[in-house]
């Protein structure tokens, strides 16, 4: 017989059925922030989350209580099953604009927000973006939170300054750091998938294009990212972390 889900929400639940599961739900008292849950051991990209949700927008939405939806997806979020991932995980959004945050020299939509990730040294995060056709800007940020990131990766189409640049920065304690700009080439292109990788090197990153490497170096005292979000316009279409 195959096994059946064990969602992570609050507790496990060894022996529930899918039928069931909603009657479970409504009973349980939700936190505003999100948890993942693997809907079916053995297959690695099947998940369901549990989002507190101010606009739909994201596809099949199963059922919805007190103000959050259940949403099943599926995605390349392979590195779900590993062991490390059974802490929270917070999904604001999928490339659909829920708030904006302030950023440096404007706004940008939060797409994607992960708490408690793990990422010690030596780890790398590999993504892939569908960046949008009239995309301005978008960022991939790594820290403890979105007030203190020890790196913030953002490839601009139209800054005011350089036209086409890729800023690298650092934030603490909410304020900005001093910019480092590569102007010397960019590749991102408007309307394409993108697949590039980020690792953590202790002293510094690592960032992975095609056909070429860029470093930023760590300039915080963190030996752990417990935090990453993904913001501007693109769409997040695979997210995997090797340890």
């Amino acid at each position: 017989m195959a096994d059946r889900p064990v969602p992570i929400v609050e507790k496990r639940l060894m022996d529930v059925k899918l039928g069931e599961l909603s009657r479970w739900i409504t009973g349980r008292d939700f936190t505003p922030n999100g948890i993942l849950a693997s809907l079916r051991r053995g297959h690695n990209r099947y998940y369901n989350k549990y989002i507190n949700v101010r606009r739909g927008g994201i596809g099949g939405v199963a059922m919805m209580l007190a103000g959050y939806v259940l949403i099943s997806y599926i995605w390349e979020y392979d590195h779900l099953k590993h062991q490390r991932w059974r802490k929270k995980l917070v999904v604001n959004c999928w490339g659909r604009e829920r708030k904006k945050k302030p950023t440096q020299q404007g706004t940008m939509k939060t797409v994607l927000e992960m708490f408690d990730v793990d990422m010690k040294i030596g780890d790398t995060v590999k993504i892939k973006v569908f960046i949008d056709s009239e995309a301005d800007r978008f960022a991939i940020s790594l820290g403890k939170d979105d007030l203190e990131l020890a790196l913030h990766f953002n490839p601009r189409f139209d800054d005011d300054q350089d036209d086409q640049v890729i800023v690298f920065n650092s934030k603490e304690d909410g304020e900005w750091c001093t910019e480092q700009r590569e102007d010397s080439f960019f590749m991102f292109e408007k309307g394409e998938c993108f697949k590039f990788s980020i690792t953590f090197l202790g002293e510094k990153f690592e960032i992975k294009l095609p056909d070429y490497v860029l470093e930023f170096s760590n300039r915080t005292s963190m030996d752990t990212m417990t935090f990453l979000s993904v913001q501007g316009d693109v769409r997040v279409k695979s997210l995997k972390f090797d340890y």
